[in-house]
């Protein structure tokens, strides 16, 4: 007998109504009738799966092939689906703080190599301000991040694009952090 498939949620089980219906979808593909005991026996393979991915599973085995389908290459197909399903869920789970570090860094990668290449400089007070991160609420990107729009009125100064609260944090920091802790 085989193992139930690990999910986070057991399939309801086929009754005996929706495997006459599974088999009555492949009775049109191969124009024959199933019989009372092949009816049983596909109940008892395919009882952990629910009716649902049993037909999932058989319409795209039509898609591909115009042979028979056994029980095992649907049990095959709906595992495989289920495998695809829970790679995109742990994908989708990743961590959200991971995530905006590595897009944060991947801005400034970018940014510093678009002005290393036009020969661009930022303005003294943008350069200052981009050293420390954004206190302002909304925002809080990182240092070496361009601000980011908050809410419907744009609160960046015009000149260097970064909030005026980074700003006035950054004209706050001692130049040196390593001689004030002297």
């Amino acid at each position: 007998m085989s193992q139930a498939p690990a999910t986070d949620q057991a399939a309801p089980r086929m009754s005996r109504t929706e495997v006459s219906g599974l088999l009555a979808m492949m009775a049109a593909f191969r124009s024959r009738t199933p019989s009372d005991t092949e009816l049983t026996w596909w109940q008892h393979q395919l009882a952990e799966y629910s009716g649902a991915e049993c037909q999932a599973a058989l319409l795209a085995h039509s898609k591909t092939s115009p042979d028979s389908v056994t029980p095992a290459q649907i049990i095959r197909r709906i595992r495989d689906a289920r495998q695809r399903t829970e790679t995109q869920r742990r994908r989708l789970a990743r961590d959200p703080v991971a995530e905006q570090a590595r897009s944060a860094a991947a801005a400034r990668r970018g940014m510093a190599a678009v002005y290393a290449e036009t020969g661009w400089t930022r303005l003294p007070e943008q350069h200052t301000a981009l050293r420390v991160p954004c206190p302002e609420p909304g925002c809080e990107v990182p240092a070496d991040v361009m601000c980011l729009t908050v809410g419907f009125r744009d609160r960046r100064d015009p000149a260097t694009r970064v909030h005026r609260s980074r700003l006035a944090a950054a004209q706050a920091r001692p130049e040196h952090p390593e001689e004030a802790t002297r």
